[in-house]
């Protein structure tokens, strides 16, 4: 017996605007973020915060990996699963704080930003929270620029245990990229 079609929930063009409600990640927004990820890493690995990571940026926890996990290998489906676990966190998170139209890349680059940083808790300045409230406030297009200095900063811990926020290369590098799909380019 053949297995069932799948039939794709029709989207609005590119270049319409729409409710977040109607978009799903498109094909070219999941290779941003797998691509902005470091790709498909078939090992467990500390990321720049020193957090435990591993396949398409899929944090294990907010500290560092153990010397077992740091040999450990894993199978294409191990690295998968999380990433389209994240990926639907991402869209709903999009999707439920999102309140004007947006084109399919504003949306593409939003669930990036979600999948990078969280969507942090309503009515903060955590995560995606500030790009959501200038989004709403302006309207999608009036808030590009706001993608720049959204999540941003890493937390660092010094020798002596100092807690310090600094501003990530990586992630304003990664921003300036999310800003260019925002704005379809």
């Amino acid at each position: 017996m053949a297995s069932p079609r799948l039939t794709p929930t029709p989207q609005p063009a590119a270049s319409q605007a729409a409710p977040a409600a109607q978009y799903s990640l498109s094909p070219r927004g999941r290779t941003f973020i797998v691509q902005r990820e470091g790709g498909y890493v078939d090992h467990f690995y500390n990321d720049n915060a020193g957090h435990c990571t591993f396949g398409a940026g899929t944090l294990v926890r907010m500290a560092g990996c153990t010397p077992d996990e740091l040999r450990r290998h894993l199978t294409p489906a191990e690295i998968e699963q999380p990433l389209l676990d994240g990926i639907q966190r991402a869209e709903r998170a999009v999707r439920r704080n999102v309140t004007v139209n947006l084109a399919q890349s504003q949306f593409d680059a939003l669930v990036s930003l979600v999948y990078n940083a969280g969507p942090g808790a309503h009515g903060t300045q955590d995560g995606a929270q500030p790009m959501f409230q200038e989004v709403n406030r302006r309207g999608a297009d009036a808030a590009a620029r706001r993608l720049l200095t959204t999540a941003i900063h890493s937390r660092h811990v010094d020798n002596a245990g100092h807690v310090t926020m600094q501003v990530n290369r990586g992630l304003v590098n990664r921003r300036q990229l999310e800003l260019a799909l925002y704005q379809g380019r």
